[in-house]
């Protein structure tokens, strides 16, 4: 193959991935080699002809058993391949791109300005842009006569507005919220209130309160400028008492903080098992992603990456000459309530640029895996039969043993705690062992290890927790129980990546890891504290963690919960949505307990909005480019004296130039 002609159109075929293999090409130019019966036994008489020459008719024959238990698999197997695909639709496709950065939260001015307004008309002029082309959600009467002034329903225009001003309404009732996409109340099925001049006592002072609970001595995202231009506080500065009474007192819209709180994850070269290939470098897996930290070259003390930036090929490069490990945003670890944000997603692989707000990336991840299983499927098989070591078991079964997280079969005996390894013979039965490990501090584990099992620690090693003790593919449910969240989720990845990657196909790991943090994103409640859940039931990870910031902020006990891997088809099921967990399986249970529950569906993902008849929550039905006006903008004819001074127009001159002109 090394000393074939580049420009060979074999050759091209195969070194471009478009189809065929160095393999196949062995067998076309060089022997086909020693062939399998189906039962998996290697049949003593190799094929020494190849294809070009010809097989003779007992070479055919011994081909036949490899040729007919591919085509019967691929069949089989494509199916498989199928419903793989459809449940990882199901359990990702509300993972949309919500917010541009996660770490970034603000408070609206102008809606607390129109609250503190000292009359309606005040309030109304203020909010007058936001609230034109909102749908009422109540009747809207007259607060002196009782009469009706709007119907429910009722699409509010202009002239509404000054008939909200003449009958001094105090609050409209509105459908949804478009004001602001990370906003809780985001979808068409929330009722929003908007105050309208309506002064209270300290209103002022709980906007004060508020910003200074959540927002005091935190970085300043963007410069804060008032309408004459004054810059009251500079980017990447702390937001501090004064500034925040400034800006009170000024008439600034929006202020934007960071919380400077990224955990991100850490990322090495996935390499195998026996430790001699690397499966996928540190630079392939770091490429296009945003660094959770800065990270400096060691030699010169130059920034090659800064904090929030996204890494570059030539900077993936460089860092992955100077460091192993490296930290990085990833949607495992994004904060952002629902859907991801932009800065955790990293680099939008279809452009080549930075992912827009809106994009679906959920179901771009599932089919991303998906599609390519059936050509794990049938590249496992197009080696013709020709004898290899063993057919990839591994393969699809493989994959869904892993995304359904079961537990595999023959799975090996791991340690709980670190410590030195001791082995005993059982007394009644001298081939069964019994190994013992002790910590440091005394604490003692057994584990009897059954018949057959393949020990693969020694007398006196020592070993941490979570290390294997006999030969076997790990549980990811141990994983979780003994090291937790963050080792889950590396175990998954990098299982996902070994299969695929051994079989040629190249998948970016945010795809795989937008399908584990749907796996992981929900909690156990165990204890339920001061908080308003009961113990056993199910709750959503970001949820769980502001809900006890809250308790904890106001002296409550919080609750305690143990994070849970749901397999893809648990997952899907276990949405917010009935709607569309019902349309994917188990309708009758489903709809049974939604309704026994008296659950509200969110319609927070595509599915639940495509089965009801609404624009989908994703690309351009996305609420904050609903209301995209484009204004026609047409520069003026200037006109010039002989000697090109400017001069006014001649009486009667247009000065709006013609179309395309």
């Amino acid at each position: 193959m090394d000393n074939m002609d580049p420009f060979n159109s074999i050759f091209m075929m195969a070194d471009s991935g478009a189809r065929g293999s160095r393999d196949q090409i062995r067998q076309v130019a060089g022997m086909r080699g020693l062939m399998a019966d189906p039962s998996g036994r290697i049949i003593d008489l190799p094929i020494k002809a190849n294809f070009r020459e010809g097989l003779s008719v007992l070479d055919y024959f011994t081909s036949s058993h490899g040729a007919r238990k591919g085509l019967a698999d691929t069949a089989l197997r494509t199916a498989d391949s199928g419903y793989l695909t459809r449940r990882l639709v199901d359990v990702s496709q509300d993972v949309i791109v919500r917010e541009d950065d996660c770490d970034v939260f603000g408070i609206d001015l102008v809606r607390e300005r129109a609250r503190l307004a000292s009359s309606c008309r005040q309030a109304v002029n203020l909010l007058r842009d936001k609230l034109i082309g909102r749908v009422l959600a109540r009747d809207i009467a007259d607060p002196e006569t009782g009469d009706i002034v709007f119907p429910a329903e009722h699409l509010l225009t202009n002239d509404d507005m000054d008939t909200v001003i003449e009958h001094q309404i105090p609050k409209l009732y509105l459908r949804g919220s478009q004001m602001d996409i990370n906003d809780d109340l985001n979808h068409t099925n929330v009722i929003e209130t908007v105050s309208l001049g309506a002064p209270e006592e300290g209103f002022r002072a709980a906007i004060r309160k508020s910003m200074a609970e959540n927002m005091l001595g935190k970085t300043v995202e963007k410069a804060v400028i008032d309408s004459n231009g004054i810059e009251i506080c500079a980017k990447g500065t702390p937001l501090t008492e004064d500034a925040i009474d400034r800006i009170l007192n000024s008439d600034v819209d929006e202020v934007k903080v960071r919380n400077n709180d990224i955990r991100g994850v850490e990322v090495t070269a996935i390499v195998e098992d026996s430790g001699n290939g690397v499966i996928e470098s540190l630079e392939d897996r770091i490429e296009g992603r945003t660094a959770a930290e800065t990270l400096v070259n060691p030699e010169t003390g130059e920034v090659i990456v800064a904090l929030n930036e996204e890494i570059m090929a030539d900077q993936a490069k460089e860092i992955a000459k100077y460091y192993d490990k490296v930290r990085i945003r990833s949607v495992l670890t994004c904060r952002s309530r629902y859907g991801v944000c932009a800065k955790c997603y990293g680099r939008d692989l279809g452009t080549g640029g930075k992912v827009n707000v809106g994009e679906s990336v959920g179901t771009i991840a599932a089919q991303s895996i998906g599609e390519p299983g059936t050509q794990l499927t049938m590249r496992t098989f197009h080696t013709g039969g020709v004898a290899t070591a063993g057919d990839i078991t591994q393969g699809l079964p493989r994959v869904e043993e892993l995304f359904e997280a079961r537990k595999p079969k023959g799975n090996a005996i791991v340690t709980e705690i670190s410590g030195t390894v001791s082995i005993t013979e059982k007394e009644d039965h001298h081939d069964i062992n019994i190994v013992h490990v002790t910590s440091k501090d005394g604490e003692e584990r057994s584990y009897t290890i059954p018949f057959g099992s393949h020990l693969v620690v020694h007398e006196g090693d020592v070993i941490e927790k979570g290390s294997r003790i006999t030969a076997g593919s790990l549980n990811p449910h141990d994983i979780l129980h003994i090291q937790g969240v963050e080792a889950t989720q590396r175990y998954l990845v990098y299982e996902v990546q070994k299969v695929y990657k051994s079989q040629g196909v190249g998948i970016n790991d945010k795809h795989i890891e937008v399908i584990v943090r749907q796996m992981l994103r929900k909690m156990k409640i165990e204890d339920a504290g001061d908080a308003d859940v009961l113990p056993g039931d199910y709750i959503d990870v970001n949820i769980f963690e502001d809900m006890n910031k809250r308790i904890v902020s106001n002296g409550g006990k919080p609750a305690i919960g143990k994070p849970m891997l749901l397999g893809i088809t648990k997952a899907a099921l276990a949405t917010d949505s009935f709607l569309s967990a019902a349309s994917f399986q188990e309708t009758t249970r489903v709809l049974t307990d939604a309704a026994i529950k008296g659950k509200i569906d969110p319609l927070l993902g595509l599915k639940e909005n495509v089965i009801i008849g609404k624009l989908i929550p994703a690309g351009t039905g996305m609420s904050r480019y609903r209301k995209i006006k484009v204004v026609k903008t047409v520069p003026s004819i200037s006109y010039e004296d002989e000697e090109g001074n400017p001069v006014e127009a001649p009486e009667g001159a247009d000065t709006t130039p013609e179309a395309g002109h």
